[in-house]
């Protein structure tokens, strides 16, 4: 017993949740599929110049499927490789969705309320990468010693769980470095 959504994907459709289904009621539950939206766009440095390779990942397929998680990218699901700055994602559930770049060589970065309708391609995304900073420290208890194996989070001040800009692991000296 209980209320549960339920999750429905296949090829070529945008995936979708239910409406919430009350197990207390007995009533057929209807899931319509359609083939989504498609966003393609363009991801480019500070200078303009295109950056392959970069990974284009979606929330709306890369989110976590309990609500706490939702808006939590927790996986790679679906995203999709540039090649020389140019990126298409299909079948996207319509309305405003987030996506998470990222490239070895930059800070990754989101970019929301792209919007996405039913049957049409949003066109003309350009997303900039900037190569970032680095930040690397100790970290000590209050008797002067390293920690070792002590996670330290770096996140922006929306206080978002997507917001997280970084996390590095202490190592047997108390030290940590984060880049990009």
């Amino acid at each position: 017993p209980g209320v549960y959504q339920v999750q429905a994907a296949a090829e070529g459709y945008a995936p979708l949740w239910s409406e919430e289904i009350n197990t207390d009621r007995i009533a057929p539950a209807a899931i319509a599929l359609s083939p989504g939206g498609t966003i393609a766009g363009m991801v480019v440095n500070h200078n303009g110049e295109p950056v392959d390779a970069a990974k284009v990942i979606p929330l709306s397929l890369a989110g976590g499927a309990m609500p706490a998680t939702r808006d939590t990218f927790v996986s790679e699901d679906s995203a999709v490789r540039t090649s020389i700055g140019a990126f298409t994602l299909k079948n996207l559930s319509p309305g405003a969705e987030t996506l998470k770049v990222t490239q070895p060589d930059y800070a990754f970065v989101l970019a929301d309320n792209i919007p996405v309708v039913e049957g049409q391609t949003t066109e003309g995304v350009r997303i900039t990468l900037t190569a970032g900073a680095t930040v690397e420290g100790y970290v000590y208890d209050d008797q002067g010693r390293p920690q070792a194996a002590q996670p330290v989070y770096f996140r922006d001040d929306s206080g978002s769980e997507t917001a997280a800009l970084g996390t590095a692991v202490t190592d047997s000296n108390g030290f940590y470095r984060v880049w990009h």
